[in-house]
């Protein structure tokens, strides 16, 4: 298995990286990485971040390079890959309907294809969380089709609307909260990404995956009905 580099990232963190690459068994590798050093430096470790192919750790008191290092080079993430949390499988509703989708006819466009086929193929394989970030829960999904890849808007919009689903490039991701942004927007879910009033503001972790579930304009009113007297919870499974 692949293993970081290791440099200084400033006195009290260090900063791991691996491949620049988009890959999931890299990104499997990186979360049973991200459990043995939990484990083994729990008592020095003030906060651990991870994207795609990094990894920051922040450290209470002078980072421990020397110990770290050490510890990398002779531990194998390997036999921890089994004891991780199985990922789950969380069944997101969204609306395509050109209402909300205000970029889909360009998606479609870019691509030579309909809208209706913009909207199959974005719903229909889950997406892998690679991590959150940008703003308070906005998930980074990896694993769009080649066939509906987009480029970002080339001048930001500077107000989109709070569970706008967006393609920007290869990725796609849902904005949880009202900001500006340069993805193209093709669809609107009303589900909750990040609520500070819960014990868990966050529910979607690094390593779970997201299945998009197309619905009407009527079945999104229907939604925002039982969530509004707290009846709507949001589909769950173990990944397969």
């Amino acid at each position: 298995m692949l293993k970081p580099t290791i440099s200084t990232y400033g006195e009290n963190a260090l900063l791991l990286k691996w491949p620049t690459v988009l890959d999931a068994k890299m990104h499997a590798e990186i979360l049973a990485w991200e459990m043995l050093l939990k484990e083994q430096f729990k008592n020095d470790i003030l906060d651990l971040v991870v994207t795609y192919a990094e990894m920051a750790l922040y450290f209470k008191n002078q980072a421990p390079i020397k110990e770290l290092t050490t510890f990398i080079q002779t531990a194998d993430a390997e036999i921890q890959q089994s004891n991780q949390r199985k990922p789950i499988t969380w069944t997101i509703p969204v609306c395509y309907d050109i209402e909300f989708a205000w970029d889909i006819e360009l998606v479609a466009e870019h691509n030579k294809l309909s809208i209706a086929e913009v909207a199959a193929l974005h719903s229909a394989q889950p997406y892998r969380i690679y991590f959150t970030g940008f703003l308070p829960g906005f998930l980074y999904l990896g694993g769009l089709p080649e066939q509906i890849v987009t480029p970002r808007k080339e001048t930001p919009r500077l107000r989109i609307p709070k569970g706008a689903v967006a393609i920007g490039g290869s990725q796609t991701g849902i904005y949880p909260n009202e900001s500006p942004g340069g993805w193209r927007i093709i669809g609107h879910t009303p589900i909750e990404l990040f609520d500070l009033s819960k014990t868990k503001p966050a529910p979607f972790l690094s390593g779970d995956f997201i299945q998009f579930q197309p619905v009407t304009r009527d079945e999104l009113e229907g939604i925002y009905a039982e969530i509004e007297v707290g009846a709507y919870q949001v589909m769950k499974g173990t990944h397969r």
